[in-house]
């Protein structure tokens, strides 16, 4: 099994609001609400029968399930046995898109229903600056930590880190994350940074380690060394 963590955005919702009047209409009221409001509930499942009705692929639905697709087919990751964390940032409407794409990664993909967790990061959507760095992303690696904490993480074979979406700010984390998990000794489970390339269906591979980063893909790997004024193919 192979645990997944994917930050989730925003941009299938922009997508189908952008020319649904009415849609966007619903979208707007939504600011400020809480999970159990009628406006929430409402958009929600008016945003999940506009998707249905538009009949989209997972590759057209959003950057989430098209990057997950990819991973997918090219042997990555095996939705009927992996476990997928899905991250969203302390705001209702990335709340809503992430319910919404939860059910599709279960529904289309073929995600197990218990193998699909969601989990808030608190602090993350935040106007200013300085309270995003603390404690925004102090609660951010910590979300991480415990996942890597978790008391069933021995059952884990690798860990997939699907940085194509969600908030670019916590990338740079990310990467530390993963050289983080690569130094410890006590911790030999390999960790991947992983990219859907613009305009093609490729998934672009990072692995981190003390002496530098291996970027591959399907079609072969390059090393860049810490060190080295040149890089090793």
């Amino acid at each position: 099994m192979n645990l997944i963590i994917n930050p989730t955005g925003i941009s299938m919702i922009s997508n189908h609001t952008r020319n649904n009047d009415c849609l966007n209409k619903k979208f707007k009221a939504i600011y400020g609400k809480q999970e159990n409001e009628s406006e929430v509930i409402d958009f929600e499942k008016s945003l999940r029968d506009c998707i249905n009705t538009t009949n989209l692929t997972l590759n057209q639905l959003s950057g989430e399930t098209n990057s997950l697709l990819q991973m997918k087919n090219e042997g990555l990751i095996n939705p009927g046995e992996d476990k997928i964390v899905l991250l969203y940032s302390d705001s209702i409407e990335c709340l809503v898109a992430t319910n919404v794409i939860k059910e599709k990664l279960i529904s289309e993909l073929e995600f197990q229903q218990t193998n699909v967790l969601t989990k808030k990061l608190t602090d993350i959507n935040v106007g200013d600056a300085n309270h995003f760095v603390k404690p925004g992303l102090e609660n951010f690696l910590e979300t991480l930590d415990n996942l890597i904490l978790d008391r069933n993480i021995e059952e884990v074979d690798e860990i997939f880190i699907n940085v194509t979406t969600g908030f670019k700010g916590i990338i740079p984390l990310f990467t530390i994350f993963n050289k983080k998990v690569h130094s410890n000794r006590s911790f030999r489970k390999p960790c991947n940074l992983c990219y859907l390339f613009e305009g093609s269906k490729d998934i672009i591979k990072y692995v981190i380690d003390g002496k530098g980063v291996e970027v591959s893909t399907k079609k072969g790997k390059v090393k860049f060394q810490h060190s080295a004024s040149k890089y090793d193919i």
